[in-house]
């Protein structure tokens, strides 16, 4: 089909603090999007471990509802066959498209990640052993590996920093209308919200998108303390290795993990973060954090300093932590 443009309405011009270049990696990773019809226009970027089969799911129940099965539309063909080169033009520069983007704290992601990949549940885990050296490689181990790795690009998506997404959300996240925490109480309004073109019943938002346990929920929130408890080493691994994703969605940590990477920094432990990164982590105010979501207030301290010096040093034994982190269920 020949590109004609008049189907897809008007178009802006770019952001001037944008460029042609800047756009590259984005629209050579747009097969990674998903697409709502045009008359709704939404551009959805799917993060593993953040939700995504869920969403998978409900952009295909939305697209069953809002067509009942017709043909795609000349609207919907144009979009499909349109150029590369176009994408920010149409998609992101106007304002038209609603963008849209779920995130998690990258602590409870990545432990997401770990017990979906590495489950002992599972005979073999291939994306575990190939990461972490082993099918069932414990936690400790799957984050002491990080610190070999060159950066978050060294991963799959279910590993890969959020940041990383989509072509690099960094350079366009100033171009979205829903950016949102899926670990927040208020998340299932903010995925309800972002839909409010679909005019979607309560009964048929429930139908869309149903609240209950989708079948990779790790239940991770829950369990961060039990894994990252009282060996702020493994929290500050974790946080220096996503530290973009702090930056670009402006997560707040969680107050035992702040607590923790401020106890290294007394320490001087050689895994504490940079005083740059400390400094930057703990100026963010405004976005939303695990605080709400998970029981980390156990009237006072976490972490014990004369307990953990004992352990403080430039290596993790993961054989001395592990037994740690399980005998706390």
């Amino acid at each position: 089909m020949v590109y004609n443009d008049s189907h897809l309405g008007n178009l802006s011009s770019h952001p001037k603090r944008d460029s042609i270049h800047d756009w590259g990696s984005v629209t050579g990773s747009f097969h990674r999007w998903r697409f709502i019809e045009y008359k709704v226009k939404i551009v959805f970027c799917p993060i593993e471990k953040v939700g995504s089969t869920r969403f998978k799911k409900m952009f295909s129940r939305l697209r069953d509802f809002s067509t009942g099965g017709a043909s795609p539309t000349r609207e919907e063909l144009a979009l499909k066959n349109l150029p590369r080169a176009k994408y920010p033009q149409v998609l992101f520069a106007n304002p038209e498209w609603h963008k849209a983007v779920f995130y998690r704290d990258p602590l409870a992601r990545f432990l997401s990640g770990w017990a979906d990949k590495c489950d002992r549940r599972r005979k073999t885990n291939p994306n575990c052993r190939r990461f972490f050296g082993a099918d069932h490689a414990p936690f400790v181990t799957a984050v002491e590996r990080l610190r070999h790795f060159d950066g978050p690009q060294a991963f799959d998506g279910h590993f890969l920093s959020q940041t990383r997404h989509c072509g690099g959300l960094d350079k366009i996240i100033h171009t979205f209308g829903t950016v949102e925490n899926l670990d927040a109480p208020g998340s299932r309004g903010a995925v309800r919200k972002m839909l409010g073109k679909f005019e979607l019943s309560e009964d048929r938002f429930d139908e869309v998108y149903p609240d209950s346990a989708d079948v990779h929920a790790t239940g991770a929130r829950d369990k961060l303390i039990e894994h990252y408890g009282e060996n702020p080493e493994l929290i500050s691994i974790v946080v220096d290795f996503y530290f973009e994703d702090y930056v670009t969605f402006n997560i707040v940590p969680p107050n035992f993990a702040v607590d923790a990477l401020k106890l290294l920094k007394e320490m001087n432990s050689p895994n504490k973060l940079s005083d740059e990164q400390l400094e930057k982590l703990l100026s963010i105010r405004n976005g939303p954090s695990l605080n709400g979501t998970v029981g980390t207030d156990r009237g006072g301290p976490l972490f014990d300093q004369k307990k953990f010096v004992n352990i403080s040093n430039s290596h993790i034994d993961p054989m001395a932590l592990e037994g740690a982190i399980y005998n706390s269920n």
